[in-house]
């Protein structure tokens, strides 16, 4: 991929514990990022993409790509894994606008604290509909913030 050509505007890049295939873990996570993200992003005519997902011999290089070039990242802080923390670091350091979530408040670091952090709970369906609410108003806020003067 080429990052000077390719259309960039629409893509949101979604950081977040995958989990090892098979496992519960992984898929409450892959619920929580179709059911819940994907469908929050869509409804935006937005189009998300996650780690997993993004064909490439080089993981790690295609992360750095897309967190310095997607206007908007979505990053679930569950868990406190120390990669998507950096990632999440990384992504600070580029000023881009950035949505962050965690099940849980426990889980979002001092430093990180100071922004709005969208907790959401996934153990019934008003939880996932609350937080797929709560995320459809960040992006509208953003996109309209990313979208003044153009």
């Amino acid at each position: 991929m080429n990052a000077k050509t390719y259309n960039w505007e629409n893509e949101v890049f979604v950081v977040m514990p995958i989990g090892e295939q098979g496992t519960e873990i992984a898929k409450n996570f892959d619920q929580i990022y179709h059911y819940v993200i994907k469908e929050a992003v869509k409804g935006k005519n937005l189009h998300s993409v996650r780690a997993d997902e993004i064909p490439g011999s080089n993981i790690v290089e295609d992360i750095y790509l897309y967190l310095d070039n997607c206007p908007i990242v979505i990053a679930d802080l569950t868990g406190q894994n120390p990669n998507f923390l950096y990632e999440v670091g990384y992504r600070h350091c580029t000023k881009g606008k950035t949505i962050l979530l965690a099940q849980n408040k426990n889980y979002v670091p001092f430093n990180l604290a100071v922004n709005r952090v969208i907790i959401y709970d996934i153990t019934c369906p008003k939880g996932c509909h609350e937080a797929r609410k709560a995320i459809e108003k960040h992006l509208d806020e953003i996109l309209e913030e990313l979208h003044v003067g153009t």
